[in-house]
């Protein structure tokens, strides 16, 4: 038997960030036939399965819908094709898949910001070398332009390409930080 439970609070499998769902909300319940039940937990503003408030248990179809708060799930397309509780004996279990207040998934481990100074002093003192922490492409591009233009202007056209470098630097490294 696999348990799903879903509310706000972290250690749900399911995490959904609405003002409207308890931190223990409700469970979905894989039976060892593969059948699928929902058990809302006595929540304030419910569980709604295909526009209707569950009391106690439900059986789930296929096609059913659940809205949870103001935030809904088509809960095959989350949960997927049965799957056996021994598939997890081994191995760690899931990461909870975590859904804002618009509808959309997102990811419970949030990468690590890059450092706008770091990004700076690196292309400060490397140039397009060091643009390869902000940018990959920035650095590519610089480094193919600085072997072409360096040597061609006796090196003066690193005046150019050394402040270019630390401004596309700073471009990447916030547009990273900002999930661009």
């Amino acid at each position: 038997m696999q348990v799903i439970t879903i509310g706000r609070n972290p250690n749900n499998e399911v995490v959904i960030n609405d003002i409207k769902v308890s931190r223990n909300h409700c469970q979905i319940i894989q039976d060892e036939r593969g059948n699928f039940r929902m058990a809302d937990f006595g929540s304030r503003n419910g569980t709604f399965v295909n526009g209707r408030r569950v009391s106690g248990e439900i059986y789930l179809n296929p096609t059913d819908s659940i809205r949870i708060g103001n935030t809904t799930l088509p809960w095959r397309g989350y949960f997927g094709a049965p799957v056996h509780q021994s598939a997890y004996a081994s191995s760690p279990p899931p990461p909870p898949i975590v859904i804002n207040n618009n509808n959309n998934i997102v990811n419970p481990y949030p990468r690590s910001r890059k450092s706008m100074g770091a990004a700076l002093l690196l292309t400060f003192f490397f140039g397009p070398l060091g643009l390869f922490y902000a940018s990959i492409t920035g650095g590519v591009i610089m480094t193919i332009l600085s072997i072409i233009v360096l040597p061609l202007t006796l090196f003066a056209g690193s005046v150019g390409v050394w402040p270019i470098c630390m401004i596309w630097a700073a471009i990447s490294v916030n547009d990273y930080n900002n999930g661009n």
